[in-house]
């Protein structure tokens, strides 16, 4: 009987003590640092994507692709390849670019025949 009252008390014991608390101190200046990196980033590829305007105009006709959607595709190509802060493995950014395909409702092909010409308009 008394082991039952003993359990009892290291059961109330250990269910009321204060388990200490994450606090989230929120983001450091590294994370602050990244995103201002990201969004100068992005800043600069809308402003090539705006300068060849006319070019990436002619590829969406070429691949039959809508206008909006290759701006979208191409500037998240860019913002994918031109990120130095962050190393992605040629695996990713090859899965990177399948999903643009499947997210925008093109092939693959489509996607590639895009990807080229426009970085061979650009060299």
């Amino acid at each position: 009987m008394m082991y039952r009252y003993l359990i009892f008390l290291i059961l109330i014991i250990g269910c009321n003590k204060n388990s200490p608390r994450l606090v989230n101190e929120g983001p450091t200046d590294e994370d602050r640092l990244y995103k201002e990196y990201v969004l100068k980033l992005d800043e600069e590829n809308t402003f090539i994507l705006t300068k060849n305007e006319d070019v990436i105009h002619i590829l969406s006709i070429k691949n039959g692709i809508d206008y909006q959607s290759c701006k979208i595709i191409l500037s998240d190509y860019l913002n994918l390849t031109k990120n130095t802060r962050r190393k992605f493995s040629d695996d990713y950014k090859i899965e990177a670019i399948k999903n643009l395909a499947f997210e925008h409702d093109i092939t693959e092909e489509q996607l590639g025949n895009l990807l080229f010409d426009y970085l061979h308009y650009i060299n």
